[in-house]
């Protein structure tokens, strides 16, 4: 059993990054990414292979009572450190708060300044379309959100992010508690720590996109949920506290919380016997089918109907994106057949400019992570399927791999954004793998280091040779 990222794990993983990026530079120095990338990238990398193997060993002996509030409180003081890094170095770069070509940002943020003049006239929720410009309805849950935060902090951007920087702390303890109660002690601790050093968890926080608040519902949700199925007796209220957490999701991305409220149906009827009595499944099945049917509105199901109606956009937005001005002529050939096999481990790191890229350069080294971990992520799922184990675990597993599967479907497969919401749970199955770790395990893992090393570096040739420039 192990209780930490092993360092012959983590050291081989540091060296296959330094030196997949030491190579495509050199390959493509005439496309080299800007330095500050180059040493987000390597700092993203190797703190986080480090400290997921010394910090387990240095937090092991901190009791069960006290280490969730060391977990909480070191995520949040990373995260806010981070908010103040991102801010100076967008104001170097980008001459503003705001990140590169910040489209959806913008939005969001001229929709909360906006939303906090109606709740000023106490005329929100009336001119919600307004805020929205007729979009989406999964978009007005933010803005109005944001509307609240900007009346309580004078319009403070920074003090937004602070905000995001809580629910992203808060986030690590959450799974830090599912994992814990799903697979014990060890398991949990390892989870939290590396969801508290992920580098595209801390990202985010930065920014003024959703994505932080999605993650924090949905962990919230889970975690709830998992509590009422494993807990003797219900009680009302914390029963609807969930259920109102699921909802909330709608007005977030509705295909999320198609995903949430499946992901928990299926807990309740598949879950083991010994988890969830029959009586239960009964009570909750019947309870929350209730609840739904009655708060999900007409616009949430048209919303959930153009969802299943849109779900065959996947070939034609890869056309489009080969076609664009721009564009990569290769990207027509990708599609589910390419992504379902890889949904676990995509996207894969940008280590070389490309215009409108920035983000996906700022990010290889948290996407290159990701890469590596997926592979325990992977290992744990054939461990459960061969153990019988998941019937135990059927809320997590099925809330991960419910969303991977409408993903890989979807236009968005290969956006690493859309891939945020279940980060926290790919790291935490990643966790259960790393501590049941078998001799077997380590050669295999040999073989998938080769592995993302080709892919890397291959990936960057793709990405030039599709515009015409390698």
């Amino acid at each position: 059993m192990h209780n930490c990222f092993p360092k012959t794990f983590s050291t081989k993983a540091i060296w296959i990054y330094l030196i997949a990026l030491m190579i495509v530079s050199l390959m493509y120095s005439n496309y080299m990414m800007k330095y500050y990338y180059i040493i987000f990238g390597v700092i993203c990398v190797v703190s986080f292979f480090h400290f997921s193997n010394t910090l387990p060993k240095k937090w092991e002996k901190i009791p069960e009572a006290f280490f969730g509030r060391r977990l909480f409180v070191t995520s949040f003081v990373i995260r806010v450190v981070w908010v103040f890094i991102s801010a100076i170095f967008y104001l170097s770069v980008c001459g503003d708060l705001f990140d590169f070509l910040a489209y959806d940002v913008l939005f969001y943020h001229d929709g909360g300044l906006v939303g906090h003049q109606f709740l000023r006239n106490g005329t929100l929720f009336k001119n919600i379309d307004v805020l929205t410009n007729n979009s989406d309805i999964d978009d007005s849950g933010y803005i109005v959100y944001l509307s609240f935060i900007y009346a309580l902090t004078n319009d403070s951007i920074i003090i937004t992010r602070l905000f995001k920087a809580l629910w992203g702390a808060w986030t690590c303890l959450l799974i830090y508690k599912i994992a814990s109660r799903n697979f014990g002690e060890n398991t949990g601790r390892l989870a939290g720590i590396m969801c508290m050093l992920a580098p595209n968890l801390i990202y985010y926080c930065g920014l003024h996109l959703k994505e932080i608040e999605m993650v924090f519902i949905g962990t919230l949700f889970v975690e709830r949920c998992d509590y009422l199925l494993r807990k003797k007796r219900l009680k009302a209220i914390e029963t609807i506290v969930a259920v109102l957490v699921g909802l909330l999701m709608f007005f977030f991305r509705n295909a999320l919380a198609c995903v949430m409220c499946l992901a928990f149906l299926m807990a309740v009827v598949f879950s083991s016997r010994r988890i969830v009595s029959t009586g239960k499944k009964v009570i909750m099945g019947v309870l929350v089918a209730l609840v739904l049917s009655v708060a999900i509105g007409d616009d949430i199901r048209t919303e959930i109907r153009t969802m299943i109606d849109s779900r065959d956009q996947q070939e034609a937005d890869m056309k489009w994106r080969s076609e664009r001005e721009g564009g990569n002529k290769f990207a027509v050939y990708a599609g589910k057949t390419v992504f379902a096999p890889l949904i676990f481990t995509i996207p894969f790191p940008t280590m070389i400019e490309v215009n409108t890229q920035d983000h996906q350069q700022m990010l290889n080294g948290g996407n290159y992570i990701k890469n590596i971990t997926s592979f325990f992520t992977i290992v744990a799922m054939f461990m459960f399927l061969k153990t019988g184990n998941w019937r135990k675990h059927v809320l997590p597993l099925s809330y991960m791999l419910g969303y991977l599967v409408v993903l890989a479907f979807s236009k968005f497969a290969q956006s690493e954004r859309f891939h945020m919401p279940i980060l926290p749970f790919s790291f935490m199955f990643a966790a259960y793998a790393l501590c049941n770790l078998k001799r077997k395990h380590a050669r295999y893992f040999n073989f998938w280091l080769i592995f993302i090393f080709v892919v890397v570096i291959g990936w960057n040739w793709f990405k030039l040779a599709g515009r015409g420039l390698a």
